[in-house]
C-alpha cells in the first residue's frame, strides 16, 4: 500500500505546474523573480506556495532589470534574468515591457494590452505577440532569425519592421491582423527582399508569399523569379491579375488558393503542371491561359472557379486529377485526345459542359467524374471503357441517347442514372454491370438488351429499378436471376432465340404485361409462377408459325388465353463477335460470343462441338475450358445448317510473352499493411495523398522494390503519385 501512495505522490509531482519547480521566488520594484534549481533567474506570475498556488498580477508598465540578488541569501549574488515566463492572464494589463538584454526567452505575453515593446538584442525568435489588441509597431532587432506564428490577431498593428538578421517568415505570422500596412525589411538583411508586399529571396529567385493585406491588383512577378512557394497568393483578396514569369515549371499547391477578386493569370510557356488547389475558390476567375507545355492538372485545381467560362485544354496534357474542375459551372472544354486518366468528380458539376470526346486511351471512368452535368448532350467514346464509377455520368439530363457499343466492362450503380432517354439498347459487349446502374430513367420507354449466347450478369438487385415509364422491353440474351421486378407501365415483353431459359426471370408482379413474344423455335423454359395470374389469363402469346403447336403443348406457355403466329425469319449468317481465334493457356476459362443475322432471326438452340475436348472443351453456352496445350477447333451450329468456326490455341507462355510490363507495378492492391513498387526510375519521389489532397506520405523510390508501410493508415482510397503518374490505391 505504502508503495502505491509513493507512486502517486511521484506521479501528481510529476504533473505540477513548472512554476512549482522555483527553489525561491521574491520581488523586486513590482515584478516577481523566480530562481530555478539551476541558479537561473526568470520573470514569473505564479508560483506554488505549498499547495497553493499564489498569483502575481503586472499591470501598467513593466521594467525588468538585467540582473537581480535573491535577499533571502545570506551572501546574495548578481544574477542575470534570462527569460520571461508568465501567465498570459497574469499579464493582460501590461501596457509597456521593457526587457534587458540578457533575456533569451519569453513566453505568456500573448493577449496583454502593450502598445510599443523593445525586443533585447539576444533574441532569436520573436516571442509570441498574437492577440494584443494594442500592439501598433514592431521593429526586430538583428539578432531575430525567424518570425513564426507570432503576430497574428493584433487589431492595431499597422507596421513591422525585419531586422537585418531574420531569414525565415511564416506565411500565417501576421494573419488576421487586418490594421496592417506594411512590412519592411533592412537594408542590411542578406536573406529576403519585399517589394509590392511580397516577401522573395534576397536575389529575387524564390518567390516566398504575398502579405494577404496586399493591395495591388496587378501583380507582375519579376523575371527573375524561378519558383514560386505553395500558397503564395493564398487568401490575397486584393489581387485581380498576375502575371507568371518565364522558367517557372511547377504551380505548386495552393499558389492562388482563395484569391476571390483575381480575374485574369497569365502563365509562362515553361509550365509543365498545375499542382493541386492552385486555383481552388477563385470564384471570379475568368481568363487564365493553360500553355501547350502543361501535362499535369492536380486535384481540385480549378474547383468552384465558377466565372470561368471557357479554358484551352493543351494537346500535350496526360493527366486531369480528381476534382480538378468539380463545381465550375459556367465552364466549357474540350478534353484532349492525349489524355490518359481522368480523376474521379474531375468535372462533377460542370454545368455548361456541353460536349465531351473521351480518347481511346481512356478504359476507366471514375466515380462522379461527370456527375450532374446537366448541359452535356453529346458523349463520343473513342476507346473501349472497362469500368464505369459509381455515379460516372448521373444526371446528365440532357443525354437523349445512350450508345454502350464502347462499354465492355463493369458498370457501377447509377452510373447513368437521370438521363433524359426515351429508349436504350445494352450492347451484346457488356457482360456485368450493378443492377442499379441502368435505374432511375424515368422518361425511358423502350429498352432492348441485343441478341447473344454471352450472359448478362447483374449484382445487387433488379435491372431498370425506378424506370416507371418503360413499356416495351426487348431481353436477347440469357440474364441473372431476378433482374426484372415492378415494372409497372411495362406492356410487351420480347425473348430474342437466344434465350433458352426464363424460368428464373421474375414477372409476377409486372401485372400489366398484355403481349409476350418468344423468337425461339423450341419454347424456352418458364414455371406456372413466372408471369402473373392476369397476364396468363389475358395476354397474348406471339410465337413462330413454325413453333406454334410446340408452345401450345408446353407450360405455362399454353395458358395464355390468345397465341398468335408471325412468320418465321430464316437466320442467314451466324458469326461470333470478335476474333475467329484465341489463344489460351492450359486451366483457363473463356466465354465466345455470337450472332446471329439477320437480328430477331427463328432458330432453336445452338450447338456447340470442339474438334479435341482433350485440348479445348466447351459448354453448351459457349464457354471454353483450357485443358491441355495443342490446337482445336471450336464449332457453334444452327439446326438449319449455319455454322461458324473458332480457332484456339492453347500453349503455356513465358512471363515476358505473356503481358507487357507495365512501367510501374503497385501490389498488393487492394493492400492491408504493405504497398510494394515495382519499376520506379531509383531516387524517384514516391508521394501517397489521401482523398482530401492531404500529402500522407513521402519518400525516394530505390533499386529493386520499394516498400510502403500503410499498416498504420486509416482504410480508404489514396493516390500515389510517381514520375507524373497516378495511382489510385486500396486500402483495406
Amino acid at each position: 500500500m505504502k508503495k502505491v501512495v509513493g507512486l502517486l505522490v511521484a506521479v501528481a509531482l510529476a504533473l505540477l505546474p513548472s512554476y512549482a519547480q522555483y527553489r525561491a521566488t521574491f520581488g523586486s520594484n513590482g515584478v516577481l523573480y523566480g530562481l530555478n534549481t539551476d541558479d537561473e533567474v526568470w520573470v514569473i506570475s505564479q508560483y506554488l506556495d505549498g499547495r497553493e498556488t499564489v498569483h502575481h498580477t503586472y499591470s501598467g508598465d513593466v521594467v525588468v532589470a538585467d540582473s537581480v540578488v535573491n535577499p533571502y541569501e545570506f551572501y546574495g549574488k548578481k544574477r542575470p534574468v534570462i527569460g520571461v515566463k508568465v501567465s498570459k492572464y497574469d499579464f493582460s494589463g501590461v501596457t509597456s515591457l521593457t526587457l534587458p538584454n540578457t533575456v533569451r526567452t519569453v513566453e505568456g505575453i500573448e493577449g496583454c494590452a502593450i502598445e510599443t515593446i523593445d525586443l533585447p538584442a539576444s533574441l532569436t525568435e520573436v516571442p509570441n505577440l498574437s492577440g494584443c489588441p494594442n500592439l501598433k509597431e514592431l521593429i526586430l532587432p538583428p539578432t531575430i532569425r525567424k518570425v513564426g506564428v507570432c503576430l497574428n490577431n493584433c487589431p492595431s498593428l499597422t507596421h513591422v519592421h525585419l531586422g537585418a538578421g531574420v531569414y525565415q517568415v511564416d506565411r500565417h505570422a501576421f494573419d488576421g491582423s487586418d490594421a496592417l500596412e506594411s512590412v519592411t525589411v533592412d537594408e542590411a538583411n542578406a536573406a529576403l527582399a519585399i517589394v509590392d508586399n511580397v516577401l522573395y529571396n534576397k536575389s529575387m529567385t524564390h518567390l516566398d508569399f504575398c502579405f494577404p493585406w496586399n493591395k495591388e491588383k496587378v501583380i507582375d512577378i519579376p523575371q527573375t523569379v524561378t519558383f514560386i512557394d505553395s500558397e503564395a497568393f493564398r487568401g490575397c483578396e486584393g489581387i485581380e491579375e498576375v502575371t507568371v514569369p518565364e522558367g517557372i515549371e511547377t504551380l505548386w499547391m495552393g499558389v492562388f488558393r482563395d484569391c476571390v477578386n483575381l480575374r485574369k493569370v497569365s502563365l509562362p510557356e515553361s509550365l509543365k503542371e498545375i499542382s493541386h488547389y492552385v486555383f481552388l475558390g477563385c470564384r471570379s476567375l475568368e481568363e487564365v491561359n493553360i500553355p501547350s507545355s502543361v501535362e499535369s492538372i492536380g486535384i481540385d485545381a480549378f474547383e468552384n472557379c465558377t466565372s470561368l467560362t471557357r479554358l484551352e485544354l493543351p494537346d500535350r496534357l496526360s493527366e486531369i486529377m480528381i476534382r480538378a474542375f468539380w463545381g465550375c459551372e459556367n465552364l466549357d472544354l474540350d478534353i484532349p485526345q492525349s489524355v490518359q486518366s481522368i480523376g474521379w468528380a474531375a468535372f462533377a458539376n460542370c454545368k455548361k459542359l456541353s460536349k465531351v470526346v473521351l480518347p481511346e486511351s481512356i478504359e476507366e471512368i471514375g466515380d462522379s467524374t461527370f456527375y450532374n452535368c446537366s448541359g452535356l448532350s453529346d458523349l463520343t467514346v473513342k476507346g473501349k471503357i472497362s469500368s464505369v464509377g459509381e455515379f460516372a455520368f448521373a444526371y446528365c439530363s440532357s443525354m437523349k441517347e445512350l450508345n454502350l457499343d464502347n462499354f465492355v466492362g463493369d458498370i457501377e450503380r447509377y452510373a447513368f442514372a437521370g438521363w433524359g432517354l426515351d429508349s436504350l439498347e445494352i450492347p451484346e459487349s457488356i457482360s456485368r454491370y450493378q443492377s442499379s446502374a441502368l435505374s432511375l430513367y424515368d422518361s425511358l420507354k423502350v429498352a432492348r438488351i441485343a441478341d447473344t449466347n454471352k450472359a448478362l450478369d447483374a449484382d445487387n438487385g433488379p435491372l431498370f429499378w425506378g424506370c416507371d415509364h418503360l413499356r416495351s422491353l426487348y431481353v436477347g440474351r440469357p440474364t441473372s436471376s431476378g433482374l426484372f421486378l415492378e415494372l409497372p407501365a411495362l406492356t410487351d415483353l420480347t425473348f430474342g432465340s437466344f434465350v433458352y431459359d426464363a424460368s428464373d426471370m421474375i414477372w409476377s408482379e409486372c401485372g400489366n404485361i398484355k403481349t409476350v413474344t418468344c423468337m425461339s423455335t423450341t419454347p424456352p423454359e418458364a414455371g406456372m409462377s413466372t408471369f402473373s395470374a392476369v397476364t396468363l389469363l389475358r395476354g397474348v402469346l406471339r410465337v413462330p408459325a413454325s413453333a406454334e403447336e410446340a408452345y401450345r403443348n408446353t407450360l405455362p406457355w399454353s395458358a395464355f388465353e390468345v397465341i398468335e403466329t408471325f412468320p418465321d425469319v430464316v437466320p442467314a449468317e451466324l458469326t461470333f463477335n470478335g476474333a475467329d481465334s484465341v489463344a489460351m493457356i492450359p486451366s483457363t476459362n473463356l466465354s465466345l460470343s455470337v450472332s446471329v443475322y439477320p437480328e430477331q432471326a427463328n432458330f432453336s438452340r445452338l450447338t456447340w462441338k470442339s474438334s479435341d475436348e482433350t485440348i479445348a472443351s466447351v459448354t453448351e453456352y459457349g464457354m471454353i475450358r483450357a485443358n491441355k496445350e495443342g490446337e482445336a477447333d471450336i464449332t457453334v451450329s444452327t439446326s438449319s445448317g449455319l455454322s461458324a468456326t473458332c480457332h484456339v490455341s492453347v500453349r503455356y507462355v513465358s512471363g515476358v510473352e505473356e503481358v507487357e510490363a507495365e512501367p510501374v507495378l503497385l501490389y498488393p492492391n487492394p493492400v492491408n499493411d504493405q504497398l510494394h513498387i515495382e519499376g520506379a526510375t531509383p531516387e524517384a519521389t514516391v508521394a501517397l495523398y489521401d482523398m482530401t489532397g492531404r500529402l500522407v506520405l513521402s519518400t525516394q523510390a530505390c533499386e529493386g522494390v520499394t516498400v510502403l508501410d500503410m499498416a498504420g493508415f486509416k482504410p480508404g482510397v489514396y493516390l500515389c503519385r510517381i514520375q507524373n503518374k497516378s495511382y489510385k490505391i486500396v486500402k483495406r
